[in-house]
């Protein structure tokens, strides 16, 4: 078990040290965001942003960000985490609790507009 622990130690290293290396820029959505009663709601739609681009729309819930479901900000980050600018993600969301799940197709943007 202990003979295998440094080579285990080295791969982690080489992984986490290749991820961060290629991990910016990173794809933005061009959201601000809010946990309000268990849901991740969208804030604000910066204009001009690649959710502008896109339609999505101010006090919808993040129903999953390319498969994986988002009910905290934290969960936003994860799905994003590999995704680069220039990149399509798809974005379910829910404008009310009683519509149904929208799906937008959003490409990410490089940098964030205000």
């Amino acid at each position: 078990m202990w003979n295998d622990w440094p080579f285990c130690v080295r791969a982690q290293w080489r992984i986490t040290s290749f991820s961060v290396r290629n991990r910016y820029p990173a794809g933005l959505l061009g959201v601000r965001l809010e946990e309000r009663d268990g849901e991740c709601r969208i804030r604000t739609v910066l204009s001009g942003g690649a959710a502008a681009k896109a339609g999505l729309k101010k006090s919808a819930v993040i129903i999953d960000i390319d498969g994986h479901p988002v009910r905290k900000i934290a969960d936003t980050r994860l799905a994003l985490w590999d995704k680069g600018p220039g990149e399509m993600v798809g974005v379910s969301i829910r404008g009310s609790p009683a519509a149904k799940t929208e799906h937008f197709e959003v490409i990410l943007a490089s940098t964030q507009t205000k």
